[in-house]
């Protein structure tokens, strides 16, 4: 902006030189055609400089977007801009609550570190198995959301077991000691008519079912046990 401002200036400077000149019948055709490319090429490195501009604003404004979105470690939505994309779809769909098994013993036997890789390709195998035109986002520490517009409950399923047979099949090692990767799944059905916290509060129920069946293993509904719970007000 400041580039073209100045430059304006000095054209607008030339140009009512040019004009004075001519009107007070001072011209000379030599100086005037000097002045006059003069203006062209200020203009000329005017626009080029602009453009080069615009484009490292809308390079700034593309990091700052990707700063905000994505969460640093994983690369995928982070829990604020997942939710938001959910409610921008404004569709029916299906969410998975994907929640890393015993992942606090990864990072209390082999560091915060070796955790943090873990989570990385957990993340990976998630969004690799998911179809578009879904979505992942990582919710917060070892749990990640998915979000597949129009599926219904036969579909989400079919999903959530295949990531969580990609997230098993991992080869994940420290100091060549194998360490077994595995997540549990709740799934719920969201309709656009309600808010989006009516189901992540169903999945999160079907996702304790899924921990409490075993882990490693997905839950479309919650344990009668729990479900009794919830019905009197004393789920945990």
């Amino acid at each position: 902006m400041l580039v073209r401002t100045a430059t304006c200036v000095v054209a607008g400077i030339v140009g009512s030189s040019i004009f004075s000149a001519v009107a007070n019948g001072e011209l000379d055709v030599n100086v005037m055609v000097r002045q006059s490319l003069a203006v062209v090429m200020l203009l000329t490195v005017s626009v080029w400089l602009a453009r080069r501009e615009d484009e490292q604003n809308g390079d700034r404004a593309s990091r700052l977007l990707a700063f905000i979105s994505f969460d640093a470690l994983t690369g995928i939505l982070n829990r604020s801009f997942f939710v938001d994309r959910i409610r921008a779809e404004d569709k029916d769909g299906a969410l998975l609550i994907v929640d890393a098994d015993r992942f606090k013993s990864i990072n209390d036997s082999f560091g915060h570190y070796s955790g943090d890789i873990a989570l990385v390709q957990i993340a990976n195998a998630i969004d690799v198995s998911t179809p578009q035109p879904g979505f992942v986002g990582r919710l917060g520490g070892e749990e990640f959301g998915v979000f597949i517009p129009g599926a219904d409950l036969r579909q989400a399923r079919h999903i959530a077991e295949d990531v969580r047979k990609a997230v098993e099949a991992l080869d994940f090692s420290v100091a060549d000691t194998s360490v077994p990767l595995s997540v549990s799944i709740g799934v719920s059905l969201h309709s656009a008519t309600n808010p989006v916290r009516v189901a992540f509060t169903h999945a999160d129920e079907n996702l304790y079912a899924a921990k409490r069946g075993g882990r490693n293993r997905v839950a479309t509904a919650p344990s009668p046990v729990h479900d009794l719970q919830r019905q009197i007000g004393i789920a945990v």
